[in-house]
């Protein structure tokens, strides 16, 4: 099983240090994937991190090159502002905040959800977690009844409804949305929508085509972790390509090792497989990418399904 970010519970009775249990991946903190932070009266995990730093100092009132990374930031926020800063927030992150002078826990995701983040009830107690299994041990649960719904979903390659994972009583807090819990009350809130993005006026094709390029280099800009190396998917289509050749010079700006590209290896006996092998080596070499292959045979498959997917982080952010 993938280790999880975190995982904790809160009990009734709050207010006391004692109402918060949390344990935060090691590894993980120390590679930047998740981070804590603790003041006198607020514990912060972020799992990823925020960007937009300049309209976030703005709104601080401070320098940018002053700002913390991480939960240290997401503490600033949270003690600042409360929530009100999370409608307009940017970045890849699953945030949990919580108040021991309120006894109150906030569990949220970012506009798209891009970060697993689950969460269970039992009588006086919420658990939550990075991962389904972690929260159903939590819960004193070794294994869970399937929650028929979300399996009946997945077995025809759909998401689960909303807010239901494929474990009987573990639930996905939804994309932009909060979850706040007092004194054994859970109430969720949705904080963004795509009803709050500014209506565009009319404009051409190409100045529409141009803005879509450069949101795409800003975001790819964005998705790069902190450090270390990064790769990309080819697929042989043109948005891998283009999300390629934006990872590449994002890398080559901030003096970053070449990206490495990943690819499934089809049957080449069939003639549009083959044309895509070609388009993936012809798009690694003129990149520079050495273009790493992945078996994807019936065996690949059939292992694929034999794993229990309630321990697959995929299946989990899709959930």
């Amino acid at each position: 099983m993938t280790q999880p970010a975190f995982v904790g519970s809160v009990r009734s009775g709050a207010g006391s240090d004692e109402s918060l249990d949390l344990i935060v991946s090691e590894s993980l903190t120390a590679a930047g994937h998740v981070s804590r932070h603790d003041m006198s009266d607020l514990t912060v995990v972020l799992f990823g991190d925020l960007v937009d730093r300049a309209s976030l100092a703005r709104r601080l009132g401070c320098a940018e090159d002053s700002l913390p990374r991480g939960a240290a930031l997401a503490s600033l926020l949270v003690g600042a502002h409360d929530l009100e800063w999370l409608p307009e927030s940017s970045g890849d992150f699953a945030l949990v905040a919580w108040n021991r002078r309120t006894g109150t826990l906030v569990l949220a995701r970012n506009h798209a959800g891009t970060r697993p983040l689950f969460y269970g009830e039992t009588p006086g107690a919420l658990h939550f977690g990075s991962d389904i299994s972690p929260v159903l041990t939590s819960m004193g649960q070794g294994s869970a009844s399937p929650f028929l719904p979300a399996v009946a979903a997945y077995l025809v390659g759909n998401a689960a409804p909303p807010g239901t994972t494929l474990a009987e009583g573990v639930r996905s807090v939804p994309a932009g949305h909060l979850l706040s819990w007092h004194d054994g009350t859970a109430r969720l809130v949705c904080h963004w929508d795509p009803s709050h993005l500014p209506h565009s006026p009319v404009r051409s094709l190409n100045d529409a085509a141009a803005e879509l390029r450069t949101l795409i280099k800003v975001a790819v800009g964005e998705s790069m972790p902190p450090g270390g190396a990064v790769g990309t998917h080819l697929t042989g289509g043109i948005d891998s390509a283009i999300v390629a050749a934006d990872l590449l010079m994002a890398c080559e700006a901030t003096g970053r090792p070449t990206p490495l590209a990943f690819a499934w290896h089809p049957d080449t006996s069939r003639e549009s497989d083959a044309i895509d092998v070609r388009l993936i080596n012809a798009m690694g070499t003129h990149l520079s990418m050495s273009v790493q292959w992945s078996s994807a045979d019936d065996s690949a498959l059939w292992a694929a399904l034999a794993r229990n997917p309630l321990e697959q982080p995929a299946t989990s952010t899709l959930l």
